[in-house]
């Protein structure tokens, strides 16, 4: 019996009675609670800022992209220094955030061969600030269209955008 540890149990440290096979029940249900907890990814809470129409009078377009679940969002986190290219529906949008005007400056393109109503865009800050909508407007097929959307006094390192398109939040 000398060979076999299982003859043994205190040899091995392990206390086989029921006490001790509940205790180590819990903890492993614990360290498994623990453990899915600490596998779900952070959530960046989402607060909107007033929704006026325009940011600036130079908007009028539309960008698809990233965002906290509504329709037409990516999911797309871009940094600071990144240009979003984004497509939604044949509208494409290009933007990027200009640091010295605290400002996000882009186009939308309308690539189909024809006209695509109520293009309006959004950009989600990591703080959970939400810019925009942009005034709803119509591009014709081919049309790029300016879009510019103010962040002053906003402090975030992350953001995604998305464009809108017909008369729903899309």
């Amino acid at each position: 019996m000398r060979n076999n540890p299982t003859a043994n149990p205190s040899r091995l440290g392990v206390n086989r009675t029921p006490l001790a096979a509940l205790s180590t029940a819990i903890l492993v249900v614990l360290l498994s609670v623990g453990l899915v907890a600490c596998g779900e990814s952070p959530m960046v809470p989402e607060a909107h800022g007033p929704e006026s129409g325009s940011e600036s009078g130079t908007e009028s377009g539309s960008e698809s992209s990233s965002g906290s679940g509504e329709p037409g969002e990516s999911g797309t986190q871009y940094g600071l220094a990144d240009t979003a290219h984004e497509t939604r529906s044949g509208v494409d949008l290009v933007m990027s955030y200009d640091a010295a005007a605290q400002a996000f400056t882009g186009t939308v393109t309308n690539t189909t061969a024809a006209a695509i109503s109520n293009v309006r865009v959004e950009i989600h800050l990591s703080n959970g600030v939400e810019l925009g909508p942009t005034a709803r407007v119509t591009l014709n097929a081919g049309q790029t269209n300016p879009v510019q959307l103010a962040a002053s006094g906003q402090s975030f390192t992350r953001w995604s955008v998305h464009v809108e398109l017909g008369s729903g939040a899309n």
